[in-house]
């Protein structure tokens, strides 16, 4: 009867053995998921340096825009003062100018989707943050609980071990009915 009890512990131990490894190659998978929130945190936060470097390209745009704007004001009221003008030269001025607002109408909306792609990298980042903590933490509970599992694992194998301890059997199911109490 003692070796069909040492058998079954045998064959409990092999089977925690491979929940073990397995559970190990679950923690190896896990960190490289963690890896890779790393790496893609690090990508958002690159295309959002480069995100505000276009931005404030428009920004500098924008501005030649406006000298630009104020230069044909300029012009337009000096071609207004003189009465040389011919009807379409007048047209082609207000074309000029039509066409210098509605490009800084739209450098001004490009700037606008631009902050609103820049929100939308920075709420990502985020939550990769969050997601990240969350599997780290996840990792180290499984350790804890795998560390666990093997000191009691340990201690079953040196009451098992030894010999020289009498009742060795008693002693083992009293460890394994401790296990199931905790």
């Amino acid at each position: 009867m003692h070796n069909k009890e040492l058998e079954i512990l045998k064959k409990e131990n092999e089977s925690l053995k491979k929940e073990l490894d397995t559970k190990n190659r679950e923690i190896v998978q896990l960190k490289n998921i963690i890896k890779a929130f790393d790496q893609i945190s690090l990508l958002a936060q690159e295309e959002i340096a480069e995100t505000e470097q276009t931005v404030q390209a428009l920004e500098v745009a924008e501005e030649m825009s406006r000298k630009e704007k104020i230069e044909l004001y300029d012009t337009i009221e000096a071609y207004q003062h003189t009465m040389t003008l011919t009807e379409g030269e007048k047209k082609d001025l207000y074309g000029l100018l039509q066409s210098y607002e509605s490009t800084l109408d739209m450098a001004n909306k490009e700037k606008k989707d631009l902050m609103e792609l820049i929100k939308a990298f920075e709420i990502s980042s985020e939550i990769s943050s969050i997601e990240q903590k969350g599997l780290q933490q996840n990792v180290e509970k499984k350790l804890g609980v795998l560390g666990k599992a093997i000191k009691e694992l340990s201690s079953i194998y040196a009451l098992i071990s030894d010999n020289k301890t009498p009742h060795t059997l008693d002693n083992v199911i009293q460890e394994l009915n401790k296990i199931d109490n905790k």
